[in-house]
């Protein structure tokens, strides 16, 4: 009977860490979430490794593509972009992968919250290489998936790189999960 008795005890031990792991995680990712005003088209002027930032370092969630809140390609084309996130990724260069991504959406600098949360959360992830498709091109829009492989998902994860030629200039449109 006794032995029943501590293994009550024991499960109820670990329902109770795995409630408080659950909590922490949702009170974690709701926290991340920045609170984003409206600031479409208020934008410091400067590029920075590729992105044009608005004033106040976030952009408005919108669900339509504009380029004056995009990430926009300076000097690269969407492989060689796509490849430089994944490189500074490896590398663990965390400020480079973070100014090549789309400032909105889901997987975007908006997403992460800022700097400290992507590192964070690229970091857990622990991507060790990649592996990018070829370029497929329709009128105005270029696509690239690539592939992380990591520890915790050996099948890897991938992302569909989305990018948008408005007036000869190409843009960043968005990257998203095939998951």
């Amino acid at each position: 009977m006794g032995e029943n008795k501590n293994m009550v005890y024991i499960l109820g031990g670990v329902i109770a860490v795995l409630l408080v792991v659950v909590g922490f995680i949702v009170y974690r990712n709701f926290t991340a979430i920045p609170d984003v005003s409206d600031t479409a088209g208020q934008t410091t002027g400067q590029t920075t490794g590729g992105t044009t930032t608005p004033a106040d370092g976030t952009a408005s969630p919108s669900s339509e593509f504009d380029p004056k809140t995009a990430t926009k390609l300076t000097g690269a084309d969407a492989e060689a972009h796509v490849k430089a996130y994944h490189d500074a990724v490896v590398a663990k260069d965390w400020v480079a992968a973070y100014k090549l991504l789309p400032l909105t959406g889901k997987g975007s600098q908006q997403y992460y919250g800022d700097l400290a949360g992507f590192s964070k959360t690229m970091e857990g992830y622990g991507v060790t290489s990649y592996q990018l498709s070829k370029p497929v091109e329709q009128g105005d829009t270029v696509s690239v998936d690539a592939k992380s492989m990591m520890p915790m998902m050996p099948q890897g994860l991938t992302y569909t790189w989305t990018f948008k030629k408005v007036d000869g200039v190409w843009y960043l449109e968005s990257r998203k999960s095939a998951m």
